[in-house]
C-alpha cells in the first residue's frame, strides 16, 4: 500500500468537471490510500473573489464544454448530461450553503449527500430552485425532519457569511480561481494544489511512483497495491 495522502477537494455541484474529479478520487481512494476531505464552496463566490469569468459566459467556451462533457461521460462511464438551457448560469448558492451545513453538522453524510445532489442535477435534471431537488436525500441519508433542520440552518445569516468567507479564504490562501480545486498533502508533508479533473496524471507524477494512474478506473494491479 502506498503511503497515506490527504486530499481536500473543493467543489460546487454545478461543475461537471468537479463531478468527474469527485468520482475519480472516490475510485482511487483505496489504490492511492487517500484520506479524502470534501469542502463544498459556492463557485459564484470564488469567481467574484478571484475576478474570474465562468466558462459558460463565453458562447464558444460554452459550446465546447457541452461537447467535452459528452466525451468525458463516455470515458468515465457516468451519467452526466447538463440540464437544458444554460446550466453554468444556474445559481447553486442555496445548495452549496446547504452542503456547508452538512459538512459542519453531519460530516459523515456529506459524501453521500454530494453524490446524490450531483446525480439530481446532471442525470435527473430536477431544477435546483425546486423544493423537490432535495427530496433525493430522504429517507437516507437524512430523515425528513433532519433535512428540514439542515435546510433552515443553511439560510441563517451566520452560515451565509461563513460560506462567503470560506470562498474568500481559499482564493487568498490557495490561489483558487475555479472548481474543482484539489489540495494534496503527501506523506512527507509537502502540499500542492491542482485545478481541474484532467490533472490526475500530473498528480500521480507529483505523488511518486507508488501512485499509478491508469485512467478513470484503477487497474487490478493498482487495486492490489493496497494489499
Amino acid at each position: 500500500m502506498p503511503p497515506r495522502i490527504h486530499i481536500k477537494f473543493y467543489y460546487d455541484i454545478i461543475s461537471p468537471y468537479s463531478y468527474f474529479a469527485f468520482e475519480t478520487l472516490r475510485r482511487y481512494r483505496d489504490a492511492w490510500n487517500i484520506n479524502l476531505t470534501l469542502k463544498p464552496v459556492w463557485l459564484g463566490s470564488v469567481m467574484v473573489a478571484s475576478k474570474n469569468v465562468p466558462p459558460g459566459a463565453h458562447p464558444l467556451r460554452a459550446a465546447y464544454l457541452k461537447r467535452d462533457v459528452k466525451r468525458l461521460t463516455q470515458l468515465f462511464q457516468m451519467d452526466v448530461r447538463p440540464p437544458p438551457g444554460h446550466p453554468m448560469q444556474t445559481s447553486t448558492i442555496n445548495v452549496m450553503r446547504f452542503l456547508r451545513v452538512v459538512e459542519e453538522q453531519t460530516p459523515e453524510a456529506l459524501e453521500e449527500a454530494s453524490a446524490r445532489l450531483y446525480a439530481e442535477f446532471f442525470a435527473v435534471h430536477t431544477p435546483v430552485a425546486s423544493p423537490e431537488f432535495f427530496h433525493c436525500l430522504t429517507p437516507s441519508p437524512f430523515s425528513s425532519d433532519k433535512l428540514q433542520s439542515l435546510l433552515q440552518a443553511s439560510q441563517m445569516p451566520e452560515n451565509k457569511e461563513r460560506a462567503k468567507a470560506d470562498a474568500q479564504s481559499i482564493v487568498d490562501n490557495l490561489g483558487t480561481f475555479g472548481m474543482p480545486w484539489i489540495e494534496i498533502q503527501r506523506a512527507d508533508g509537502e502540499k500542492e494544489s491542482f485545478f481541474g479533473s484532467d490533472r490526475m496524471e500530473c498528480i500521480a507524477d507529483w505523488l511518486g511512483k507508488s501512485y499509478r494512474y491508469s485512467g478513470p478506473f484503477p487497474t487490478q494491479a493498482e487495486q492490489n497495491s493496497r494489499l
